[in-house]
């Protein structure tokens, strides 16, 4: 079982490597990687048993009972690493998950995975209301590159992109700012968590997402907070009507939404909001709608 395991997963280095080049950023991670099997694969014992087997055929159910119980961790290792496999193949989505953060994304704080989580739920309700075709970008944070493109539409994380201007500021904006510079600290500036962006830059919708641990006490105080952020973000794109127009198809997407305490019905002229659970359920057909609508004109 250890022969087929290092095999395989040189093999999956190579066709790992051939695909993303070795200008990639996962190009060192790679080579690492390929380095170490070399080196366990010159391992006397293991040089021996790869002699002696036929890597083409997966291991038999006795040769997994006894990699389980060995008493070198090398073989435990190997079983859990074709487990792992195993459960990916099935689509076990824990090992998935755990898979992704590991290699894909991570390591991540959970407040940026959910914001991520927001952009790709945003992104496959909106390709499946416009039949446009979904690709995962390369993810580069702090860069003023896309994450995902949906057709000739693009996501951004945490960017403003070029679209925005800096609003006049509000009058209680400017007591704050002389507040701080007052006491020598800079105002500083934020940005959307998500924005859905049309091939000419104009801005269809911004979404805002909200982590937090206390899902019975944390809600309320998110929703305020999510509400003033995508009003202020919105101020740097739209005004007047538009702004009402821009925001009425903006998401807000709390980690826990209760069920309990929300409006009979989605209102049209205000953003859409939803949790985490929605997220997972793809309950984004109110807001897909208004976004399709937007792109479409």
């Amino acid at each position: 079982m250890l022969v087929w395991v290092l095999q395989r997963t040189n093999i999956l280095l190579s066709r790992f490597m051939e695909e993303v080049g070795t200008t990639s950023d996962y190009a060192n991670s790679i080579i690492d990687g390929a380095k170490l099997i070399g080196t366990v694969r010159r391992i006397s014992s293991v040089a021996q048993a790869m002699h002696e087997t036929d890597a083409s055929q997966r291991p038999s159910p006795q040769s997994l009972v006894q990699a389980a119980s060995s008493r070198k961790k090398l073989y435990r290792l190997a079983y859990s690493a074709f487990r792992s496999l195993q459960r990916i193949e099935d689509g076990d989505p824990e090992t998935i998950v755990e898979m992704l953060r590991e290699t894909l994304l991570g390591p991540l704080h959970d407040w940026q995975t959910f914001e991520l989580a927001l952009a790709l739920g945003m992104a496959t309700a909106f390709s499946d209301k416009t039949s446009q075709p979904l690709r995962l970008l390369p993810i580069y944070p702090g860069s003023a590159k896309a994450v995902i493109q949906i057709g000739t539409c693009r996501i951004y994380w945490q960017n403003r992109t070029s679209s925005y201007s800096e609003p006049e500021a509000e009058p209680s904006e400017v007591i704050v700012d002389g507040i701080l510079t007052a006491y020598g600290i800079a105002a500083g500036s934020d940005r959307p968590d998500i924005v859905l962006v049309k091939e000419d830059g104009a801005i269809i919708a911004i979404g805002e997402a909200k982590f937090f641990t206390n899902e019975m006490e944390s809600w309320r105080s998110a929703f305020r907070e999510a509400t003033a952020q995508i009003v202020r973000y919105g101020r740097g794109y739209a005004s007047g009507s538009a702004l009402h127009e821009l925001l009425s198809r903006s998401l807000i997407a709390l980690w826990h939404y209760p069920k309990e305490e929300r409006p009979n019905s989605l209102l049209a002229d205000k953003p859409v909001a939803l949790d985490f659970v929605d997220l997972i359920e793809g309950n984004l057909h109110e807001w897909s709608d208004r976004a399709a609508k937007a792109a479409a004109i």
